[in-house]
This record gives C-alpha cells, sequence and structure tokens, in this order.
C-alpha cells in the first residue's frame, strides 16, 4: 500500500490536571543539548537498558544463560574504497572489520595486508579484532590464491580466516560470529566489512542480512542487522583483544563511554536521559511527548500490483471524497459527511485500495530526456591526492595516456631523448594518485552515461557546459553542437526561450550516442568563469520540452558572470545575491510548472551558496550534495537507480472527525478535513509524512482516505489512486503504542527536524529528535524494532551535532555543509530506517530490476552492432533550432554561417595550446611553424622537421607542407 501508520491505534491525549498534564511532557536537562553528540549518548542509555543494564557502573543486570543478543551495526563499504575521507570515518568508528578478499584474485589478497596495517595505524595499536575472508569459494576450479597462501597470511598478521560463498551462502555467518567473540560483550557492535573492489563484499553483507543473493546490488551504506551469537562466560568479561600503545587512544566511543569512567559516565548519561529520576536541582527544558499518530505516504507503492477500476471516478455527491463507507444494498454511506450515495451497478464492493485512469495518452517512444549542466570554469582543476589502492579508474586511462605518449613520441623520432617517466618530489609516495575535480566529474559521468545506455537505452542525453560563455553540446556529434550569444547571457526570458528552441529531436539515443558522448566528455578543458544561471536555463529550457525529464547540475562554485553574478564590487555585492534569489525563484518555479527534476551536486571545499541553489532541487523533488570530487561518482550514480516515475503529482488526504491533521494547511468543513500538497516530479525514494491528532474520543474509530493524481512517467497516462485506511481511536496511550512501525516514526521525526531546522527552529528541532528516541526507547521491543532505532540514530546523530554547533555559532548555518545535510534529511525516505528482514523485498525488486538491466544491456549495446528496435539514427539537421529568427531579431545576432563557426570546448583547448606559444614536444622553443593541409600550429620547426612518418601529431592527417612563419 502506499499509505504506511505508524499505528492502526490513534491516540486521543484527554485534558488532564496540571500534575497529570506533565506525565505529557519529555523533560531535557540544559547541560544534555550542550553536550557533543546528545543524541548518540541518550540513545547509547536508551540501548543499555534495553539490554539489561543498570543505570549505575554499567553493570548488566541480566543472568542465567551464556547467549547474548547481539546488535550488530555493519557497516557495506562496496563502491567506497576510493573514498580516503570515509575510510578514514569508519576505520576510526568501528569494533571489528571483516577483512575480504577473492580466491580468484591474488592482488586484492595482497590489498588486505595493505587494509590491515592502515587499520593498525589509524587505531594506534598493535593488534585489533579483525577476521580474513577468502570468498567467491564456489568457484573451486577458477582458484589462483592457495589455502597455504592464505593461512600463512592470516598466521603472519595473527587473525582467524574462513572460506565462503556470499552466491552459496557457505560460512557466511560464523566471520560474523567470531568477530563477536573477540570483541566480547558490548552494547552494540559496529564491525565494517573491507576490501578492494569485486570481491563481493556487498554479495557478503546483502546475503548475511537479506538471505539472498545480488550479485550487482548497488548497496546502500548502511546495512544493521540483529543476530543471535552465543558468547561464554570468559568471552563476555572481555571487552576487546586490542593492545594500545597510547592509554589515551585505541577504542571505540563505547569503550570511551563506558569503560574509563564507568561510575561517573553511566550517572551522568542516566540522569541525562532517564524520565523517572529527579531532576529538581536541573535546568530543564520540557518538550511534549512525541506520539505514534503519524501516517506516510510512499511514492513506491505506485509501482506496486494494485486493482484497477473498470468505470470512472466514484465520489460523495457532498464532499466529493472517492467511494468509501458502508455499503447497503445499492446505497453506500460516506464516512465523512454522512450522506448517502447511489451506488453504481458495476461496483460490488468497496476496496481499501483502487486506481483508475483519467486520461489515455500515446506511449513514449523514448526513456525521457537527462540534462547534464556541467562546470568547467577553471576552478575544476584544482587536485586531490587519492589512496595507493583507489579503485578509480585512474589507472587505465594513465596507463593509455603514457602510451599515446610514446606513440607520438616514436612517430617524432624523440623517443630516445625525451624521456616519459613518472618524475617524483623528494620524499613524495611513488603510489599516489593525483586527481582533480575535473577528472573525477568526467568518470562520474563516463559511468553516467554508461549506466544509463544500460537501464535505459532509449533515454536522450544533452550536455551544456558553462565557463565564462555557455555551450551546448547536445550528444556530442557535430550537427548537435551550438554556442549561447554572448549578449544572452544576461536575458532571463531569452535564455529559457533558446534553450525551448534547441531541436531535441536530433538526439540519437544514449544506446548509440555513448561512444561520441564518453569520447566528448574525456576531451573538456577546464577554463574561465562561472555563467552558472545561463547554463541552467538554457538547460531548463531544453529539458522542458518533456515532462520528466532530469537536469543535473554539477559545480564547484558561485556564479560569477552573466545572469545573477556575484559582482566583485562590495557596494552591488547585497544586489548580486538578491538577484540570484530571485533568479532561483523563477527558476524553481518554472521546473515545477514543466515537472522537471533538478539535482544539484556541489564540491566540497568550495563555496556554492549550497542554501540558495540547493532549493532549486528541493522544491523539484531532486538531490541536493556537497560531495568531496572523489566522491561525485557514486553520489551521482543513485540519479540513475531512482529515476522519475510520476510527474504533476497531487495527493489529497481527507480525514473524518475526530482526526486532523498538524502543522499543516488545512480545509477544516463541517465534519471532516483535508490536506493537499503538490510534487511536480516524484521518484520511488519520494515519501511524504503528516501528523495528526484526536479532537475527542467520542468515536472509537475514523477513516483516512488519499487520494493521488499523477502522470506515469512509463506511457504518460493519467490515473488516480484512491487508498483508503480505517483507524481506531484510543484514550489509552500504552494500546496507541503496540506494535508500532519504527520507521515511519523515524521518518517523520527526520522530517520534522529538517523542516524546523531550515526555517530556523534549532532548539525545537533538536527537542524532535530527543523526544522521538524516548519515544522509539519504549516502543521498541522486538529485534526489528531495536534494528529500526539504531538506524534512526545512525542516520540523525549528525544532524543533531550540526544542529548543536549551529545554536553556539549562528554562521554555521549558512554553510554549505549545513545546507546539504538538511536537504539530504528533507529527502530521506522509509527504507533507510528499515531493519534488514524488512529490506529484504526491495533487494529482491532491486535484483530483478539489474537482471533486466543487464538483458537490455546485452540486447542495446553500441558495440555489439545490434541497434534496438526503437532507437532513433538522427540524421544530420543543418538547423539546431527551431526558430530562430526571434533571435536575430530582438536580439540583432547573426546567423552562424555553418556549424564549423561555432566553438566548442575542444577548439578552445586547441586555442590554449596556440596561445601558449611553446612546442608541445620539446616544450621549450615557440611555435614557428604551420603544418599543411592541417593548418595546425603546435610544433617549433625543429621537431617538426624530426617526424618520421610525416603526419600531423593532433589530427593525424598526412603532412605535405612545413611552412614557417616569422613574427
Amino acid at each position: 500500500m502506499s499509505l504506511q501508520l505508524a499505528t492502526k491505534t490513534l491516540y486521543h491525549n484527554k485534558k488532564k490536571t496540571d500534575q497529570q498534564e506533565d506525565e505529557e511532557y519529555d523533560f531535557f536537562p540544559l547541560r544534555l543539548l550542550e553536550e557533543s553528540h546528545s543524541l548518540k549518548k541518550a540513545y547509547t542509555h536508551s540501548r543499555r537498558k534495553q539490554l539489561g543494564y543498570s543505570s549505575v557502573g554499567g553493570e548488566s543486570n541480566t543472568t542465567g544463560g551464556s547467549d547474548h543478543v547481539a546488535l550488530i551495526d555493519l557497516l557495506d563499504t562496496a563502491g567506497q574504497e576510493e573514498y580516503s575521507s570515509l575510510r578514514d570515518q569508519y576505520y576510526r568508528t568501528s569494533y571489528g572489520f571483516l577483512i575480504v578478499f577473492s580466491i580468484t584474485d591474488s592482488s586484492s589478497l595482497e590489498d588486505c595486508q595493505t587494509i590491515w596495517e592502515q587499520i593498525l595505524r589509524t587505531k594506534d595499536v598493535d593488534s585489533f579484532p579483525c577476521v580474513l575472508i577468502a570468498n567467491k569459494s564456489d568457484l573451486e576450479e577458477e582458484r589462483i590464491v592457495s589455502k597455504q597462501q592464505v593461512k600463512e597470511v592470516a598466521l603472519r598478521l595473527g587473525i582467524p580466516y574462513f572460506e565462503t560463498s556470499a552466491k552459496q551462502r557457505i560460512n557466511v555467518d560464523e566471520p560474523i560470529h567470531e568477530l563477536v567473540r573477540m570483541c566480547g560483550r558490548l552494547d552494540e557492535y559496529r564491525f565494517s566489512i573491507v576490501g578492494s573492489g569485486g570481491v563481493g563484499k556487498s554479495a557478503y553483507c546483502t546475503q548475511f542480512i537479506q538471505n539472498v543473493f545480488v550479485e550487482q546490488y548497488d548497496p546502500t551504506i548502511k546495512q544493521i542487522v540483529v543476530s543471535n551469537v552465543p558468547l561464554d562466560d570468559a568471552q563476555s568479561s572481555s571487552v576487546s583483544s586490542s593492545t594500545s600503545k597510547k592509554k589515551s587512544s585505541g577504542g571505540g566511543f563505547l569503550s570511551r563511554l563506558f569503560k574509563k569512567s564507568e561510575k561517573k559516565t553511566a550517572s551522568t548519561v542516566s540522569q541525562a536521559c532517564s524520565s523517572s529520576i529527579d531532576l529538581s536541582n536541573e535546568q530543564t527544558i520540557k518538550h511534549p511527548k512525541s506520539d505514534a499518530n503519524v501516517a506516510a505516504l510512499c511514492m513506491n507503492g505506485l509501482l506496486a500490483e494494485c486493482p484497477k477500476a473498470l468505470g470512472p471516478l466514484v465520489t460523495c455527491s457532498n464532499c466529493k471524497a472517492a467511494l468509501n463507507g458502508e455499503k447497503k444494498r445499492n446505497h453506500w454511506k460516506c464516512s465523512f459527511c454522512d450522506t448517502e450515495n447511489v451506488l453504481p451497478s458495476n461496483v460490488s464492493s468497496i476496496p481499501e485500495m483502487i486506481e483508475h485512469k483519467l486520461e489515455e495518452s500515446s506511449v513514449n517512444d523514448d526513456d525521457g530526456l537527462l540534462v547534464f549542466c556541467i562546470d568547467i570554469s577553471g576552478s575544476m582543476c584544482q587536485s586531490e591526492q587519492l589512496p595507493s589502492y583507489s579503485v578509480l579508474n585512474l589507472d587505465l586511462r594513465q596507463s593509455d595516456q603514457q602510451e599515446k605518449n610514446r606513440r607520438l613520441l616514436r612517430e617524432l623520432g624523440l623517443e630516445s631523448e625525451v624521456s616519459v617517466h613518472n618524475q617524483f618530489l623528494p620524499n613524495e609516495s611513488r603510489s599516489s594518485s593525483y586527481v582533480s575535480r575535473m577528472d573525477c566529474l568526467k568518470m562520474a559521468l563516463d559511468i553516467q552515461v554508461t549506466e544509463t545506455a544500460r537501464e535505459s537505452p532509449n533515454k536522450r542525453i544533452a550536455i551544456v557546459t558553462f565557463s565564462s560563455n555557455v555551450q551546448i553540446i547536445g550528444d556530442a556529434r557535430s550537427q548537435t553542437r551550438a554556442s549561447v550569444p554572448a549578449v544572452l547571457l544576461d536575458n532571463f526570458e531569452g535564455l529559457f526561450k533558446l534553450g525551448q528552441s534547441y531541436r531535441t529531436s536530433i538526439l540519437n539515443n544514449v544506446s548509440l550516442a555513448n561512444d561520441n558522448l564518453i569520447e566528448y566528455i574525456y576531451s573538456i578543458a577546464e577554463d574561465g568563469a562561472t555563467a552558472l544561471f545561463p547554463a541552467l536555463l538554457v538547460s531548463l529550457g531544453i529539458a522542458s520540452q518533456q515532462k520528466g525529464s532530469k537536469i543535473i547540475l554539477c559545480t564547484d562554485g558561485v556564479a560569477t558572470t552573466g545572469l545573477a553574478g556575484i559582482s566583485e564590487e562590495i557596494s552591488k555585492r547585497a544586489k548580486s545575491i538578491k538577484d540570484q534569489e530571485e533568479c532561483c525563484t523563477k527558476i524553481a518555479n518554472l521546473s515545477c510548472e514543466y515537472g522537471i527534476n533538478i539535482n544539484v551536486f556541489g564540491v566540497e571545499g568550495s563555496n556554492c551558496n549550497l542554501s540558495l541553489i540547493g532549493k532549486l532541487a528541493d522544491n523539484t523533488g531532486g538531490l541536493t550534495n556537497i560531495v568531496k570530487p572523489v566522491e561525485l561518482r557514486r553520489q551521482m550514480r543513485q540519479i540513475i537507480d531512482n529515476p522519475v516515475i510520476a510527474t504533476d503529482v497531487k495527493v489529497q488526504m481527507l480525514f473524518s472527525n475526530p482526526i486532523s491533521p498538524k502543522n499543516q494547511e488545512v480545509s477544516k468543513l463541517d465534519k471532516y478535513s483535508m490536506v493537499t500538497q503538490s510534487i511536480s516530479s516524484a521518484t520511488a525514494e519520494t515519501d511524504v509524512t503528516i501528523e495528526m491528532e484526536v479532537k475527542d474520543d467520542k468515536k472509537d474509530k475514523g477513516l483516512i482516505q488519499a487520494q493521488i493524481y499523477y502522470t506515469a512517467s512509463s506511457n504518460g497516462c493519467k490515473y488516480v489512486r484512491v487508498v483508503n485506511q480505517p483507524v481506531k481511536i484510543t484514550s489509552d496511550r500504552s494500546v496507541s503504542l503496540e506494535n508500532v512501525d519504527v520507521s515511519v516514526l523515524s521518518l517523520n521525526a527526520v522530517l520534522q527536524s529538517s523542516i524546523l531546522a531550515e526555517s530556523g527552529k534549532i532548539r525545537d528541532a533538536r527537542l524532535k529528535l530527543l523526544s522521538m528516541n524516548k519515544l522509539l526507547e519504549e516502543v521498541s521491543k522486538s529485534y526489528g524494532q531495536q534494528e529500526e532505532m539504531n538506524a534512526f540514530v545512525n542516520n540523525t546523530q549528525d544532524l543533531d551535532e550540526d544542529l548543536r554547533q549551529c545554536e553556539n555559532d549562528s554562521s554555521m548555518r549558512e554553510t554549505d555543509k549545513l545546507s546539504s545535510l538538511l536537504y539530504r534529511m528533507k529527502k530521506s525516505n522509509r527504507t533507510a530506517f528499515l531493519a534488514g528482514e524488512r529490506k529484504r523485498e526491495i533487494v529482491q525488486t532491486r535484483k530483478k530490476h539489474t537482471g533486466q538491466s543487464n538483458n537490455n544491456n546485452q540486447s542495446s549495446s553500441s558495440n555489439s552492432g545490434i541497434t534496438p528496435s526503437n532507437s532513433r539514427i538522427q540524421t544530420e539537421d543543418p538547423s539546431i533550432f527551431t526558430n530562430r529568427d526571434w533571435l536575430a531579431e530582438e536580439e540583432r545576432i547573426p546567423e552562424p554561417a555553418n556549424i564549423s563557426q561555432i566553438t566548442t570546448p575542444t577548439d578552445h583547448h586547441h586555442e590554449q595550446q596556440e596561445e601558449n606559444n611553446h612546442c608541445i614536444v620539446c616544450m621549450d622553443k615557440e611555435i614557428n611553424v604551420v603544418l599543411v593541409p592541417c593548418g595546425h600550429m603546435i610544433m617549433c620547426d625543429g621537431c617538426a622537421n624530426k617526424l618520421t612518418n610525416k603526419s600531423c601529431p593532433t589530427c593525424r592527417k598526412p603532412i605535405t607542407q612545413i611552412v614557417k612563419v616569422f613574427k
């Protein structure tokens, strides 16, 4: 179902005496809010209560039996091997490691030894709980690493090893159980699965948690599972097998919290978090207790099977509510206004969920339009160091480039005179690589295009680049390229109109344009300023030609030129910022009007003004994130995995008396309430929540109806889905909190806290999170609920800590980091809070989707020589724009004589080389010859005369003459 309730028995909070009213509030010591990691500390106390620990001394009250229920926070690092910042973080915070390699790859075993050394160095210890896992034991015939080799490595490292098969589920549980025993009895276990790429870390993690094998599953960052792990008394008494080099270091957060100052810390946390102790001497803050009166509307339900109605939508003659209530012969009584209505003869029953088709539409012959709006300004050349075992696709391209250099020198006859070996500074690591922001963006775009060709071969891709000017690259063929006239860069309407007039019909499907796009991507050169808003407007105009299209904007700086560019003059700076705000508002309105989904990626370490441009994604249902350059590839890939499934979504929720929504703009009618919300474009991860209250308990039941009007992206048809959800009403809080859905409560707390924080109510946002932690402590009884409570804290502790810092330093409220965090929290979805077992269905769905994608890839790959039946091969069209007359007339811009006059970034790259005035071979002498007939000026006469095969090193055209020029 699309409508999920936290509880099916809503709570009515009766008016009470002053003393009873205090029982409806949570009280928090002021000092708790001032401490760092307050939410995590509150959760830790809750977790210890669940495990049966006393509030003093940190001793366990549980007796009788050696078995111990271990809550394992399992971090799957698959796909993150190249992110050194993330690696260092999970190295520091993990209590144990599962180091995985493949028996079919000897280099992966060598990487395990490197990883082991890095763990010890980060932890500053001589040893640490780790288990070595030899995965893929089902591929014995392909084994390269012998068992004897593994035993020798495990013996040298001093850690146990297991041979496993994630595919056949052989020895999957044993390594984790052994790691738990090595760590001893803890409140929770934070383990990380590490290893080089392609060894099966994700498959192993998914098999352990969901008991399902997914070969190409794109993992969530965190996977959490509860497992029964036996611990004997001797093992329970030990905390860790690691030996610290420094007494002040080593161990994780919990060991520091409960081991070094157990009495003091346990007492402090208990006083801070327990609601049963005397707080009369403390300065406290009270906050209304959270309840379970919450509903979540999950758009992924639109993908699920739903009964189809044969006739038109049946509504109440009075309130226009869809068919509901009780059926009496040929009549039905509306639960919202009590009106008796005639039941159509073709309706035999009143369903809880049904879908009506409102309007037909022709089936699209493609999968939509994806526009990349790419920043290629000069600042994109900044670089950073990669870890030695990074899996970024650099080595292959570096070796290709070195081979090209050698081939060029051979052709010039200079191979023996010029060294092409890497040169290093003294004491510089020979195993390190450096990568620029642009290199990371190129690799991210590479995988984005490749994956799109596999997932949606009929989708069309257009690239728009911007620096000091704006270029429309299209699908990278010459007939799809165009320059945006400079005189239009300050014209809002002109830029949007230019994009709308761009002829998208000339774009090839990505299955055909794949090679051209990737070749162009790796030819991009960075230079110039940042004409961000002009490029975004042109991209929006292009995308507006088809509803449900997506724009991916990637930039590392604020707009500095063109429309709404920040002025360098301080006196004009305030006006520039105001212009940017107005421009963003107008762009967001246009995006919603045309159903365009905008995704914004900013580069960490630069000022992107994400608090402003992030609103574009927030208002259109897109993603917003500030990431390190090396993380761009993974973050952008999420967009492929989260396509738009519906546009023009309008949600109407009706509540029968005495139920009413809280904190919403409510249409309050005589006998019912109604809330309306519009969503321009929705993905499978688009979730909205609503809090409810019960005005009185005169009735013991009620009805909630959700009407979801939407246009399906798959076929363009318009539908309305109706969901009727009956509920019970009680005045007993404990009854309402039985068997609650923790994931719905967690999602609502995160969404509501993010909204409060964005509006400046920082303290209220933090209290909302702490109050929810207390409620989850009260209701989390089963293992699954405890898992989901753990997921709530893991997903919100960063938010709480950043908000605490904002309370102390108001200047942090405008930082890109906080803006990114708030926008991401506002886009949270229920899946992130589900327990491992409840994710099984999602993983199975993803597995099926991946299998279909692989089949599509085999049938649609351009390299295979097979063209999809509905792929369009566009012939050359000299007219890129459908109507350029308005442009020439209104702006007096001359029409280019031919397409060759249009400047491209590649041409600009050649211009840079020519302006450099130094020979590309010797890099010393000035360029003083022209190669005929190609006309390239790239060499000095000495190097040109040494050419052995007499062909241009740049274009490979034969050289008929070398003409020396004089200045």
